[in-house]
Formats: C-alpha cells, sequence, structure tokens
C-alpha cells in the first residue's frame, strides 16, 4: 500500500517520494519534513509494524478505499496536490487518484468518500505521529540503495548553467531517453554529490554534449530498484 502526493514543478531538484509505503512483512518507510541548504525537502524513515499492526492499518485504509470512486477531482480550486493512493492487499486491488485533499470542498458526487480519503491520507502522511503512538518499531533513516536522476532541457530557452556536471565517471550516453527525460539509476555516493551542491531549485549543469539541462533527483524504494541492482 502506498500513497504519494505531489504539485509537479519541473525545477525541483529533490523530488518527492511516495508520503507512505507498505509493505507485506511490515517494513514501512514514509516521508517527514527536512531541510537542505535551508531549504524545506522530503526525508525517509522506516519502521516495522507488528502483524497486529499492520492489519489494524491495512483494514483502516481498506475501509476507505474499497468503496472509493477512482477519481476525486472536482474541486474548483488550483494548484493543490494531486494524491495517488493504491493498495494490493487483502484481496483489494485499486488505484484511487483525489484532487486538493486538504480543501475543506465537500459538494461533489461523493463526499463522504472525499473525506474518508482526507482522512486517510492525513493519517499515512503524519505517519511518524503514529510512531510515536501506537509503539511501532522506528528503524530510523531510511538509506535508499539508489536514486532516479533525471534531466530536462530548460523549458524557458536558453539557460546559464549555475554548476559544473557533477559526475566525473558518468558519460551523457549512460542515461536513457524516457520521453522528454535523460534518466539514469546512480548510486547514494552520486546522489550525494547533487545533495552536496546545495540548490534545490533548478540545478542548471552543462553536460558533456555541451547542453544545459536541469537535473532532479529522486530515491527510489526497494520495489523501485532494478532487479540486477546490488543489494545493500
Amino acid at each position: 500500500m502506498s500513497v504519494h502526493e505531489s504539485l509537479p514543478y519541473p525545477g525541483t531538484t529533490f523530488q518527492r517520494p511516495p508520503d507512505f509505503t507498505l509493505y507485506g512483512d511490515g517494513h514501512a518507510i514514509y516521508a517527514y519534513p527536512t531541510e537542505i541548504a535551508g531549504e524545506r525537502v522530503t526525508g525517509l524513515r522506516h519502521a516495522q509494524l507488528s502483524d497486529a499492526q499492520m492489519d489494524a492499518l491495512l483494514v483502516y485504509a481498506r475501509n476507505r478505499l474499497e468503496p472509493a470512486m477512482a477519481e476525486y477531482d472536482d474541486v474548483a480550486v488550483t494548484d493543490m496536490e494531486q494524491t495517488v493512493f493504491a493498495i494490493n492487499a487483502g484481496g483489494i486491488d485499486k488505484n484511487v487518484w483525489a484532487y486538493a485533499l486538504s480543501t475543506d470542498d465537500y459538494t461533489g458526487p461523493d463526499p463522504a468518500g472525499r473525506r474518508a480519503l482526507a482522512e486517510l491520507s492525513n493519517k499515512l502522511g503524519s505517519f511518524s505521529s503514529e510512531v510515536n503512538a501506537v509503539g511501532v518499531e522506528d528503524l530510523g533513516e531510511f538509506e535508499p540503495a539508489a536514486y532516479r536522476a533525471s534531466m530536462i532541457e530548460p523549458w524557458w530557452g536558453e539557460a546559464e548553467p549555475v554548476a559544473e556536471w557533477p559526475w566525473a565517471g558518468r558519460t551523457i550516453e549512460s542515461f536513457d531517453r524516457v520521453e522528454n527525460e535523460l534518466v539514469a539509476i546512480v548510486t547514494p555516493s552520486e546522489a550525494q554529490v547533487i545533495v552536496d551542491i546545495g540548490i534545490p531549485d533548478t540545478l542548471v549543469t552543462e553536460a558533456p554534449n555541451g547542453m544545459a539541462y536541469v537535473i532532479r533527483l529522486r530515491p527510489l524504494l526497494p520495489d523501485q530498484l532494478p532487479e540486477d541492482w546490488p543489494s545493500q
């Protein structure tokens, strides 16, 4: 089960991972606010739920997701977050997409369903308090085994680089093109180079091919790693 909230801005250097992910063995990875270079970004911690704690959480989530509509997009506001819930447990395999859950607008076709999703989003989005409240085993900071590095050409036209090419041992050919992005899976040490640059927004670099790119970085969870990625 996972929940991901986002309002993608193409220039954000540190892209948001899912706010909460629960695996079948009770391992939970959850987001919490932290800072890089004085800017608020999302960090990750993890915890281990007992069988009883996992069952209780899944029942809570299932009771809200199973009757929900597939989409809730009936709020007349702009620039709000999109929340995606995904659950595959207890005989239910379902994705639910909701826009602007943080508003109190329940005037759409399923106000009770929207309210229930908002409650679930709040519960999972503040899981650190859940860890403290019900005695879930805290495993500390989650250290990703790999990151997704992506680059896009500046969407506003010509751009002056603000940092040198960060990866001395990596060429532009090591990136795969995925739609309008160049994408590579990088190691934690390669990701740390980006963190150390300390530019959380619109990090423009000049690649070895002479072109300017905006670099973004997102931590990968265990189920997102390539099959041949070495284990930690």
